[in-house]
Order: structure tokens, then sequence, then C-alpha cells
């Protein structure tokens, strides 16, 4: 049994409360215009659910703060907007899935902190995966890919605990990140500079180039230290 909304710019499905579906009932939501195919939330509870949610130009999904997925599909798609939107905080179960596809936008934005699951999200010519605000992944499985822009764009802060990214294991990027703050705070009070520390090492080889790479929070910067030989001065 199938169970479906429509509207132009509105939500074509509210799910504000409680739901479980019986017998592999689906719900589709769809928007033909700038409207939500389907909304979630928040502080809901959604179990043995199959959910769809497609747009034209807004979100196809969007699953709001405090939502709980327990054995749960749901999968957003958007021509131009982004296919699945996560806000605030939302857990899942190991059974539990979320996927968004767009053509031009982000196929999942992320913004907010998500915990469990499975996470994948495909775009045409935009991010698969794109970051914004003070975002937190925890023990999900994400899979992020792009055709024709990049698998995973990060414009605010993201720190990872656990789960993993196309396949790969992902460590705890707060722990990371915070290493390298007290390394640039031990640096500051020292009253030493990047090159300086290079000079002081003592190290020396000749012709060979130093160039440094810091990055943080996914914007990187390089540093021209001169040649391990003949360190640039400070």
């Amino acid at each position: 049994m199938s169970v479906a909304g429509h509207t132009a710019t509105g939500t074509g499905v509210n799910v504000h409360g409680d739901l479980t579906s019986a017998d592999g009932t689906e719900i589709h939501g769809t928007a033909t215009g700038d409207g939500t195919g389907m909304s979630l939330g928040p502080d809901i509870t959604v179990t043995d659910s199959k959910l769809y949610g497609e747009s034209r130009s807004g979100a196809g999904v969007k699953v709001e703060s405090r939502t709980r997925l327990r054995r749960t599909l749901i999968n957003g798609k958007s021509a131009g907007g982004s296919g699945a939107v996560v806000n605030g905080e939302v857990s899942s179960d190991a059974g539990s899935a979320i996927a968004g596809n767009s053509g031009t936008g982000a196929g999942v934005l992320l913004n907010g902190s998500l915990t469990g699951g499975a996470l994948t999200g495909h775009s045409g010519s935009g991010a698969g995966m794109l970051v914004t605000g003070n975002s937190q992944i925890s023990g999900v499985n994400v899979n992020a890919s792009s055709e024709g822009g990049t698998p995973l764009q990060v414009n605010g802060e993201l720190s990872t605990t656990g789960g993993s990214l196309n396949g790969q294991g992902l460590d705890n990027s707060s722990e990371k990140r915070q290493q390298v703050y007290e390394v640039q705070n031990r640096l500051s009070q020292n009253g030493h500079s990047l090159k300086q520390v290079l000079i002081s090492s003592g190290y020396r080889e000749q012709g060979t180039p130093v160039k440094v790479e810091i990055c943080t929070d996914g914007q990187c910067r390089s540093l021209d230290a001169g040649m391990k030989d003949k360190p640039s001065r400070p």
C-alpha cells in the first residue's frame, strides 16, 4: 500500500507525530515547485517505515531535530535543491538509512548531528554531502559522491567519531583539531614562528625545498620555509 501527498510550494507530507508503518506501507511526498516533498519531526520516532520525498527546486526530505529512526529508510530527491536535509539532532539505528540525490544541489545537507545508521548523498554537479554550521556525525557510515562537483564540502565545522566515509574509517576529528590548536598555541606563546622552528631544528639537506601545509576545518594554506640548507628568514 502507498500513501501520497502533493503540493507546489508547501510541503507534500508533514509527519509531526510518532509513525509506525505496517505491511510495507510506503509514504510519498511531492512538491512540484520550490516546496518540500516531505518533512519529519521535530521530536518524533519513526519505526518500520519507507519514506520518499521529491521536489523540483526545494528539499526532497527534511529531517528535523530530535527525530529518531528505527528500521526506517528515507529517500529524498530534488532537481535543484538538496535531496535530503538533516537539521538538529537526529539518531538512527543500524537498520536505518537516509539517502539524498540532487541534480544541481547537494545530495545531503547536514546542519546538526547524526548518530548511527547510514547516510548516502549523490549530486550531479553539486556536493554529494554539504556540511554547514557546527555539525557532528557519530558511528555513521557515510557515502558521498558527485559527478561534476565535490563529494564532501564542509562550509562549517564537522566533528566525526567512528563510522566511515566512502569505505574509509573516520577518526575523531575533534581530537585532531585540538592537537593542532595546542601546537599553534605553544608556538605563539614561545614567540616562535614555524620557520624559526625549522631553523632551530638543525636539519639541513642540500637543495631540498621545505613546504608546510596547515589544514584546519577543511581549509588549507601552504607556507614556504625556503631550502632545508638555507631556510627563509622569519
